[in-house]
């Protein structure tokens, strides 16, 4: 007879890049407690608002902005290859720089 016990079986869980970004959103928020958790946004966004191109977003994340420490900009790893990032957590790096 087969174990029918679920903790002992491996799941795997298969959706699309967009539905674990809002579940990443639901549990952020969750862990804050309150609904001033950090947004999450793509580089497309982080890019237009900080008017650089979402390829230099993409850049900062993959190999830095050339500071001596090597530190890369703060993101998180979507999939294989999406990339999301806090507008926030993105300021306060490039203005690590500066100081």
């Amino acid at each position: 007879m087969p174990n029918t016990n679920l903790e002992d079986a491996a799941v795997m869980i298969v959706m699309r890049p967009s539905d674990l970004e809002a579940m990443i959103q639901r549990a952020v928020k969750a862990a804050v407690g309150s609904s001033a958790a950090p947004e999450l946004m793509p580089a497309k966004e982080v890019g237009e608002k900080l008017k650089v191109s979402a390829d230099l977003v993409r850049l900062w994340a993959r190999e830095g902005d050339g500071r001596p420490s090597g530190e890369k900009c703060p993101h998180i790893r979507v999939g294989k290859k999406k990339l999301i990032f806090r507008l926030d957590a993105v300021i306060e790096w490039l203005e690590s720089a500066e100081s």
